[in-house]
């Protein structure tokens, strides 16, 4: 892998707000090598923490669109890893499977947003 390809470390401490919702989209998504990150939206409170091995921010990668949640670290500390579009693209052609991967996890995100929308829709 060479300089272009590195996924870049991001070491974040407790409390650290990593992207807040409607910031402009910097072409970045995350993974987490360690810690834990709470993922929130406003209107719906906290949507998920994730933890080793998640990823998050992929609609930066897919669309340059304002950021659609918060991410902000709620363990001691986070090692995170940076990974831009340059190492997006090498990493989707040289490893099929992280691209899989990543479609289905979005997929299943999708299908469980459209679900609390429709929860939402019949509450009213």
């Amino acid at each position: 892998m060479d300089e272009v390809h590195k996924i870049q470390p991001l070491l974040a401490h407790e409390g650290q707000i990593i992207f807040a919702e409607g910031d402009r989209s910097n072409g970045v998504m995350y993974f987490i090598f360690s810690g834990e990150v709470e993922i929130s939206k406003e209107g719906f409170g906290v949507l998920r923490t994730l933890a080793q091995g998640h990823f998050f921010g992929e609609m930066a990668l897919i669309r340059a669109m304002p950021r659609t949640a918060s991410a902000k670290v709620i363990s001691a500390g986070a090692k995170l890893g940076k990974i831009d579009h340059k190492t997006f693209a090498w990493l989707s052609k040289s490893n099929p499977t992280f691209l899989a991967n990543l479609i289905g996890v979005v997929a299943k995100r999708a299908a469980r947003a459209l679900k609390r929308a429709a929860d939402l829709e019949d509450d009213v």
